[in-house]
């Protein structure tokens, strides 16, 4: 048997780590757990669909369709039995919701690969960066039983920060795209999305200040304010020649990390 097929796949996307892990960090740290067992069957379900994403991924699109299989079929495996033991032993019956909403989001892949359309379009990111961000509702119910509104919050504000990623990095690669005939006016065009869509980010934010106290609110308004930051940078340079994928990587990972930790501590005030 050849060793790439003995070799687990691992994602290398380190954003995509970052989706899925950080609001299950954020989450367990503002609603800890009396509940140890359930808990950690939660978060061994959501790593392994995570894993199972990308052979499944790939045996979609005929790529050495017996090893990739195997993976998503062992990585599926994974997935199951930690939930039917939270389920069996622990009563967490709403864990099943997540299988079903992993399933329609498999049948949406496949369909979409079976008629051609693009899996790396910015509404298909967006949709898979919500269904990272879903491991925290997960894991919450895994933990307590039941969800919350505030996990609920949780789930579409990750997925609204973690939009904007997206978006930045889809900026640049479009200014690429659009390298012969790139101008200032093109710049302007390109940058505009982006920057409109991190004020609003900003603004929604705000909202907290509306059922949060004043510090507390204040916190997590800070907490964006890197993403905007980042978002005026990048419309100030954006070219047809975009900073390394390391660098992207790494400002990424910053500017999620500041995040995540600003939106625990404005629980803790």
């Amino acid at each position: 048997m050849p060793a790439s097929t003995l070799r687990p796949p691992i994602p290398r996307e380190h954003g995509a780590w970052a989706i899925l892990l950080l609001p299950i960090a954020i989450d367990l740290a503002i609603a800890p757990s009396n509940a140890p067992v359930p808990t950690l069957l939660g978060v061994v379900a959501a790593l392994f669909g995570f894993l199972a994403q990308g052979p499944a991924v790939l045996w979609l699109r005929g790529r050495d369709r017996r090893a990739n299989g195997a993976w998503a079929l062992f990585y599926g495996v994974g997935f199951v039995l930690p939930v039917a033991a939270a389920v069996l032993g622990y009563g967490r019956i709403g864990l099943l919701g997540f299988v079903l909403a992993g399933a329609l989001f498999f049948a949406l892949f496949q369909w979409m690969v079976r008629h051609g359309r693009r899996d790396r379009s910015l509404l298909f990111e967006v949709a898979s960066s919500a269904m990272l961000c879903l491991g925290a509702p997960m894991v919450h119910v895994a933990a307590h039983g039941d969800l919350s509104r505030g996990v609920i919050a949780l789930w579409l504000g990750c997925t609204i920060f973690f939009t904007g990623g997206i978006i930045s990095v889809k900026t640049w690669l479009e200014a690429a795209r659009r390298k012969k005939s790139f101008d200032d006016e093109t710049r302007r065009a390109l940058a505009l999305p982006l920057v409109m869509f991190h004020l609003a980010v900003v603004a929604i934010s705000a909202l907290t200040l509306l059922v949060r106290p004043l510090t507390s609110a204040l916190v997590v308004v800070i907490a964006v304010l890197p993403a905007l930051g980042r978002a005026l940078w990048t419309a100030r340079r954006l070219s047809p020649t975009p900073p390394s994928l390391k660098r992207i990587g790494f400002v990424e990972l910053g500017v999620s990390l500041w995040f995540s930790a600003l939106v625990i501590a404005s629980f803790r005030l």
